[in-house]
């Protein structure tokens, strides 16, 4: 949030953190709940105004972080799958009720009007999809992303002015060819354009000199879903609210 001390800007404010989750993750960045109660504190110190928030939408937008690295450690062939599966289905509830504990937050806050995305196929990601050198997507990682859906739909349904931006139906449709909707935008829907030479590397990673490029870039992005390991490009995200524009004008009442 770079606002001037005791201002708040008039075209919308972010109090999100890169890589941040609902709960903490490796890279120790701010929760969720920091984040809401940064925004809270604006609130209370009269930054914000109560006539401002209740004429407010609020996006919470959380992605998969909590995630990284569920499943990755290397478990006991001879734990019965059922309880290795009932426990990443009960942390996987706590991130989803992590996440409405927020919403109600922010309407108790007097924001009337919210946005919460649901996970995409995570495990069609780069940074999934390059064991299998970009051919596939990990079943495994868009099965917790549908039980992390199915669960948020389940506790948002109750709920008055709460939209969710369907951001996993918006993927899989330019994703998966088989749907015939959005397929043909890219040529490329499994793998980066932008690719770390090292496999631990990332996007933009530099050597010791500045002519020392650790990655390589695509000739035309336009071409490609997906930035880097995880992010879409600038095209993919524009195919994506293609979908998602209409239904939130619709939930905001702006058609």
């Amino acid at each position: 949030m770079l606002t001037e001390k005791n201002t708040c800007d008039k075209s919308g404010m972010t109090f999100a953190v890169g890589g941040a989750g609902a709960f903490q993750v490796p890279s120790k960045v701010a929760t969720l709940s920091n984040q809401v109660d940064t925004f809270e504190s604006l609130i209370a110190d009269g930054t914000i105004s109560r006539r401002r928030v209740e004429h407010s939408v609020a996006l919470i937008a959380i992605s998969g972080n909590d995630y990284t690295s569920l499943g990755d450690e290397r478990e006991d062939p001879n734990i019965h799958a059922f309880v290795k599966n009932e426990t990443i289905h009960g942390f996987i509830r706590n991130v989803t009720e992590e996440i409405v504990t927020n919403v109600q937050r922010l309407q108790e806050m007097g924001v009337t009007k919210v946005l919460v995305n649901n996970l995409p196929p995570i495990g069609c990601a780069p940074s999934r999809t390059v064991p299998n050198l970009f051919t596939e997507c990990d079943r495994g990682r868009n099965h917790y992303a549908s039980v992390h859906n199915d669960d948020l739909k389940r506790l948002l349904r109750a709920m008055d002015g709460v939209h969710t931006v369907d951001l996993n139906t918006a993927f899989t449709n330019i994703i998966d060819g088989t749907n015939g909707e959005n397929t043909d935008a890219f040529d490329e829907k499994l793998s980066p354009c932008c690719q770390s030479m090292d496999p631990k590397g990332y996007c933009g990673q530099m050597g010791e000199s500045d002519s020392d490029f650790r990655y390589t870039l695509c000739e035309n992005a336009d071409k490609y879903f997906y930035w880097d390991n995880m992010n879409p490009t600038q095209a993919g995200w524009e195919t994506v609210m293609e979908q998602l524009e209409d239904p939130i004008k619709e939930f905001l009442e702006l058609n």
